[in-house]
């Protein structure tokens, strides 16, 4: 986890997104007048057409659900509730998290409720967004002739089709042609043998990701599908139009559903704060609203769209997402594709090699001062030397550990320490590494030992882990026997946490 794992939402990824963002509300607030902006929320008329607003919403994530069994089904089954909250938890923390890190949690979450490889699942998660893409180009060209787009709007577009369609068309190849990319990719020869043994391995699960476009009636199900997903969401915009006095006109709700959700592809902050508002303010304005009423429309659809998901992910993945061991026993039960169920295509039966052990990594910073304040120092006397040397071995340990956990569930981790990071910096503003120590472990034993079951289990284990090699160290070994009390029967040499009986 403190090699390649780590990078993922990166200091310099949150700086940009929040870069971003901000550039976007400040061209957003440049055309705005403020008193306008608030007496516009101030007369907007909430009932019924907010709740009205985030029940299309909430049925088009339902939809969504049904679209993911449709594309699993012959590898896979998924109740429709289930299938709904694994999509929910990708959207809940997209909107928590920067980098995009939802749909790694939500590739995770998918891999540990099926049993399917993670590379599988996310390839399933890409193949969903990029047919998103495509529907949503599909609808914008019904509304461009109501409300047409020039300018660098239409330039984006444009772009924004040849790179879908070009995404789509390649695994529609790669989909009726498995066999060639198959013999491509095992006859590649300049690769090491741990990297072509990886490559198969993922080009195996993406093959059996898109095994379902080899069937016409299932592919064009699943596209249908897509476009019910995003007419539901077009509700969502349509039913906020009355609520400022708008005209009920599902062409400006379906331009600013489309222009808004292309315009947020870019990198932006938790939420798509910025982005989200700019572009949806621009398109009801294209349609001669005022600017003022325009962006206090994107302000009630951004609240319609953020809250209600982001309260659903949140319980989602407090259910599914955390709870180590039982991440553990799932993952165990990975499930042999039967040949039968998947056209009886013979890459299906390819069998899986198992992974080579993960290499040794130097552990990041990040993971050392969480390793630091997990493990009792003040408690064993150390001089500075011996004491990074312990420290140095533990979180080497540690995140080894954690390199061997499935690949699901080392991404699911990954993503809460993002979070850890994330809230850590937010509410301290300095980065975790650069508190104090005692600040740190403050900190560290009010998630690991706190009241709240989600903290808790996402640190159970870096805490167990840490204190096991801690403790098994030979200098800190020798320590504590140099300070034990020679009398038979005494107590115990070292103070555990005193909160640790919180920890179940």
């Amino acid at each position: 986890m403190s090699g390649q794992k780590s990078k993922l939402g990166s200091p310099v990824a949150i700086v940009v997104g929040v870069l971003v963002s901000a550039g976007f509300v400040v061209l957003a607030a440049r055309w705005l007048d403020w008193s306008g902006v608030w007496a516009a929320l101030g007369a907007a008329r909430l009932w019924p057409w907010v709740p009205l607003a985030v029940g299309s919403y909430v049925v088009g994530h339902l939809v969504r659900g049904v679209r993911l069994r449709l594309i699993l089904r012959g590898q896979a089954e998924l109740q429709p509730v289930t299938a709904a909250n694994i999509v929910v938890v990708g959207y809940a923390v997209n909107n928590i998290l920067p980098a995009r890190m939802g749909e790694l949690a939500r590739s995770a979450i998918l891999s540990e409720r099926t049993g399917l490889p993670f590379a599988q699942s996310l390839t399933t998660t890409l193949l969903e967004r990029i047919l998103d893409g495509l529907a949503i180009l599909a609808l914008f060209a019904l509304t461009s002739r109501v409300l047409p787009v020039t300018g660098w709007l239409h330039t984006s577009v444009v772009a924004a089709t040849w790179i879908f369609s070009g995404a789509f068309l390649a695994i529609i190849a790669a989909a009726i042609a498995p066999h060639l990319v198959w013999r491509l990719t095992s006859g590649t020869t300049w690769m090491g043998p741990k990297l072509h043994h990886a490559v198969l391995r993922l080009v195996l699960a993406a093959s059996n990701a898109i095994a379902f476009l080899r069937r016409p009636r299932q592919g064009l199900s699943v596209f249908a599908l897509s476009l019910v997903v995003w007419c539901c969401e077009a509700g969502m915009f349509l039913a906020v139009l009355p609520a400022f006095g708008l005209p009920l006109k599902p062409a400006w709700a379906l331009a600013a559903m489309t222009i808004t959700n292309l315009g947020i592809l870019v990198p932006s902050s938790p939420g798509f704060i910025g982005p989200f508002h700019y572009f949806c303010m621009s398109a009801i304005a294209a349609a001669g609203v005022p600017n003022d009423t325009a962006f206090s429309y994107a302000v009630l659809v951004h609240a319609a769209f953020y809250l209600p998901v982001t309260l659903w992910g949140i319980g989602a993945l407090a259910r599914y997402g955390v709870e180590m061991g039982t991440l553990l026993s799932i993952a165990r039960r990975a499930e042999k594709l039967k040949p039968e169920e998947t056209d009886a295509h013979p890459l299906h039966s390819v069998s899986r090699v198992r992974p080579a052990p993960p290499v040794e990594r130097p552990p990041s910073k990040l993971m050392t001062a969480i390793v630091e304040a997990a493990c009792p120092f003040d408690s064993v006397p150390l001089d500075e030397a011996a004491r990074a040397a312990v420290l140095t071995r533990v979180a080497t340990f540690v995140c080894g550990q954690i390199d061997a956990l499935p690949e699901s569930i080392g991404v699911l981790f990954t993503v809460g320490v993002t979070g850890f990071r994330t809230i850590v910096g937010a509410t301290h503003l300095r980065g975790f590494c650069k508190l104090a120590p005692a600040s740190r472990r403050r900190i560290f034993e009010a998630w690991a030992y706190g009241r709240i079951g989600l903290t808790r289990k996402l640190f159970r284990v870096v805490r167990s882990t840490a204190l096991l090699a801690f403790y098994d160290d030979p200098v800190v070994t020798a320590a504590l026997v140099g300070q034990a009390p020679r009398a038979e029967g005494t107590a115990e040499l070292v103070r555990w946490p005193t909160r640790a009986s919180k920890s179940s």
